[in-house]
């Protein structure tokens, strides 16, 4: 998708109508928009997102659409109805396409009350520039920029550091699904095991008795997992909600001079105790895995002893092979097995019966050599539970002082007598008690999940024992064996292609990331889409806001990146039918370097033009001058201001090309 136009229409602080042609294409690729706090920098960013899906508008009086200044006019010279409306024109591979969102609003002879729904009309233009009206608006838009992915390409730079955070895991997983096919792979596997579900429901009608009991039991059982993961899901929202609102009032406590500093030690002593809880899991996890995959030899001493003993004492102990065995073998020339022994064998079994390898003596002293082996391995697991054991209490220790840390700065917190900072203290601790109910709410669903599937895995074992026994109906047992085959090389093509994107998207973060950050961080994807940035001696490390904010701007970047890179090399990888593989996005960006210094904007500036064949940034004056400036401009194909205007106390925006 590339930007071409944006014409506004009274749409906020945008009085009159209002346009924005933009840059794009391999070179000066770039659009620059300058404005100051209040001009509609945001209200910009929520145009395109309105004219596009519809969205609510996320700004103060976000049922205000219509500018004010317009409003007061028509009232003024008595009009019934009045409009308001947002237009953009953009190209998707070789389509032009033109879409325009309305809402009406009539007077009721006091106010001007807006329609309950907006107008969309989307037309695809052709050669000769006529447009063909498309009926189906949502799915059209849907396939060439998801509604879901929205946030990744139209964002506030000040506000995208939670990308970089593991609540924002599965918000990355599930973009990534659908960004890159994998959703089909989804709905395709949901669909079969839906077809599985109704060829085994058929059959146990058909049968009956204690199969069809199965499929019920295991039907209900399935029914029950559902419930929970959308209860799983529920918990992980409210999570997100929550640490949102807490950042909120965190804010605010930092900002105070009486406890500012006390709430940054505070947010500080919090993610240390985070960090040393996640090791301490850690180390409890390696030390369970040792124990289960070794656990034999701490109890093998008696054993031992024992056999080292007999071995000794008991001249009656036999050799691994008897002579009188091989002998056997060799005259009769037929295996135990009953299969004749073939020439070689039987010179390998003369030498051994000459050999003195296989002796008695020789015997015990193998004997002997493993029992020593086996101590020895003993000794080490002794060890490596030691310094586990060590390092489980070293954490306890340092988690049990942290604790102790943090209650006496919540004294400290307490103690001031100020009753706006008593609330907000509340408030945070009332938000911190119900995140962490969350969090338990999620453990104990997660539970109870393995458990469930544990259940179900042991009906589709009796189930598939039934359907072996019983051929009777051929045709829905055929039908229903391919529809399972069919689930299974659908879930092993999700599998792969989904570690193979996710493989290629974490090298390619991995590149944007090193050009961003002054530090040596790296940065890495796990097998569950969580962004982990840790330093040279891979300790995870705690980052500023600044230092969130470009993670979260690699990772939206290297996505942005590596689609255009798929559209330019078109056959390079698995194509998928229905999937939209040659997407290329937008990237616009307002204030995408407010958190950061100076050395960061620069590098930011450097390599963002990059990312993308269309940039559009919108940018404050603080932010601009300097750093950004001077290597932004370089690649600036347009360049505009947002004019604020302020006249009889009904201020509004003008937009000027070039820079005022």
């Amino acid at each position: 998708m590339i930007i071409k136009k944006l014409i506004l229409n009274n749409f906020r602080q945008y009085y009159g109508q209002q346009s924005i042609s933009f840059a794009y294409g391999e070179t000066d690729n770039v659009t620059v928009i300058h404005g100051e706090n209040g001009s509609g920098k945001t209200a910009l960013i929520n145009a395109f997102l309105w004219v596009l899906y519809g969205k609510p508008l996320n700004l103060p009086n976000s049922h205000e659409v219509i500018n004010r200044r317009f409003v007061r006019e028509s009232s003024l010279t008595g009009v019934a109805e009045i409009t308001t409306s947002v237009k953009l024109y953009f190209e998707d591979g070789s389509h032009q396409f033109e879409i325009e969102r309305f809402l009406n609003h009539k007077f009721d002879g006091t106010a001007y009350l807006p329609s309950k729904k907006t107008e969309v009309l989307l037309k695809r233009i052709n050669e000769s520039g006529e447009g063909e009206i498309i009926k189906s608006v949502s799915d059209t838009i849907d396939k060439i920029i998801p509604q879901k992915l929205s946030s990744f390409f139209f964002f506030d730079g000040e506000r995208i550091d939670n990308l970089g955070k593991q609540r924002a895991k599965n918000e990355i997983k599930e973009s990534i699904k659908l960004m890159m096919g994998l959703d089909l792979f989804v709905a395709a596997k949901k669909h079969l095991q839906s077809a599985k579900k109704n060829f085994q429901e058929e059959l146990a009608k058909k049968n009956g008795g204690e199969y069809q009991e199965l499929i019920i039991n295991r039907n209900e059982l399935n029914d029950e997992k559902e419930k929970l993961i959308n209860r799983l899901s529920d918990a992980r929202s409210n999570i997100v909600a929550l640490q949102e609102e807490i950042k909120v009032v965190d804010e605010k406590l930092q900002a105070d001079a009486e406890i500012g500093a006390i709430q940054i030690e505070y947010d500080s002593k919090k993610k240390e105790l985070e960090r040393l809880q996640k090791a301490l899991v850690s180390i409890e996890n390696e030390l369970a895995k040792l124990l289960s995959s070794n656990g034999h030899l701490v109890m093998s001493l008696s054993l031992i002893q024992q056999i080292e003993n007999k071995s000794e004492n008991d001249d009656r102990l036999e050799s691994y092979l008897d002579k009188e065995f091989l002998e056997k073998l060799e005259k009769e020339e037929f295996c135990i097995c009953g299969r004749p022994i073939s020439e070689h064998e039987k010179e390998h079994i003369a030498h051994l019966r000459t050999s003195s390898a296989y002796s008695q003596y020789n015997g015990i002293q193998v004997l002997n050599k493993k029992m020593n082996g086996i101590k020895e391995k003993r000794k080490n697991i002794f060890e490596q539970v030691r310094v586990y054991s060590n390092q489980r209490n070293q954490q306890l220790k340092d988690i049990v002082t942290v604790q102790q840390e943090i209650a006496e700065l919540n004294v400290n917190k307490g103690s001031k007598n100020n009753p706006e900072l008593i609330d907000l203290q509340k408030k945070f601790t009332q938000l911190e008690h119900s995140i962490q109910e969350q969090r338990a709410m999620i453990m104990y669903y997660e539970k109870q999940r393995e458990e469930l599937n544990m259940k179900v895995d042991l009906f589709e074992k009796q189930i598939a024992k039934k359907e072996r026994e019983n051929l009777k109906e051929l045709n829905l047992q055929n039908s229903l064996n391919t529809s399972m085959k069919f689930e299974k090389v659908i879930s092993r093509l999700l599998e792969f292609q989904e570690e193979d994107v996710r493989k290629r998207l974490a090298f390619q973060i991995k590149e944007v990331f090193s050009k961003f950050l002054r530090k040596n961080y790296n940065v890495t994807m796990t097998s569950d889409y969580e962004l982990i940035v840790t330093d040279n001696s891979h300790e995870e490390v705690g980052m500023s806001q600044g230092e969130g904010q470009l993670t979260s701007l690699a990772f939206i970047g290297a996505i942005v990146d590596m689609q255009r890179k798929k559209a330019e090399k078109p056959n390079s990888d698995f194509q998928i039918k229905g999937a939209n593989m040659k997407a290329v996005y937008p990237l616009v960006m307002d204030s995408p370097f407010g958190a950061l210094d100076a050395d960061h904007r620069k590098r930011v500036a450097e390599g963002i033009h990059q990312l993308s064949d269309q940039v559009i940034v919108i940018v404050s004056t603080s932010q601009w001058d300097g750093e950004v400036e001077n290597q932004l401009s370089k690649h600036a194909g347009k360049e505009y201001t947002l004019h604020y205007i302020e006249d009889n106390a009904l201020e509004f925006t003008q937009i000027v090309e070039g820079r005022i």
